[in-house]
């Protein structure tokens, strides 16, 4: 999977850089943060509770990754840059491409895994996986729109654009 997702006229990227045009329109509608997921083990919860950093968490536990080039994987890359963690030092157990793969293995207790707090939501709330935010929102990303600016947009493709916004605008409040 890469940065970008085309449909027809419009494309949904992680970064404007996707097309490297100034003829494009990127539109963001989400922001997301990543987050580490555990399972929801009475050791990972005293974890959570006592605020232990997740760098520390990190340090200790089998690390579960996304495929090399895989937009999370790279927001999740720039935060072990950031907190001066290498994937060569880290016991990194596996790599996978599908994220619902990862959940069900950290869930599991398998290991652990920085994902889209969007995608771990639901099993957070299930009580499935426990959530660890990571430090000072630096883990992130945003999603847009993107369309170029000289096409001529349908009707249904403007009505599109204005759910997609009113939709994420709710989801972020």
């Amino acid at each position: 999977s890469g940065d970008c997702s085309c449909s027809g006229r419009i494309v949904t990227s992680e970064t404007p850089a996707c097309t490297g045009t100034r003829l494009t329109v990127f539109l963001p509608f989400f922001r997301d943060r990543m987050v580490l997921i555990t399972p929801n083990t009475p050791h990972f919860a005293k974890l959570l509770q006592d605020g232990t950093p997740v760098r520390n968490i990190l340090e200790r536990e089998p690390l579960l990754l996304r495929e090399a080039g895989s937009g999370s994987q790279k927001c999740a890359d720039a935060f072990l840059e950031e907190e001066g963690l290498s994937q060569r030092t880290l016991h990194v157990a596996a790599r996978l491409e599908d994220q619902q793969s990862i959940k069900n293995l950290v869930a599991a207790g398998l290991g652990v895994s920085i994902i889209s707090g969007k995608a771990a939501q639901d099993d957070c709330a299930s009580g499935r996986l426990l959530a660890f935010p990571l430090p000072a929102n630096r883990a992130g990303r945003s999603l847009y729109l993107v369309w170029r600016k000289n096409g001529v947009l349908r009707q249904q493709t403007l009505g599109f654009i204005e759910f997609v916004r009113n939709f994420y605008a709710e989801q972020q409040n």
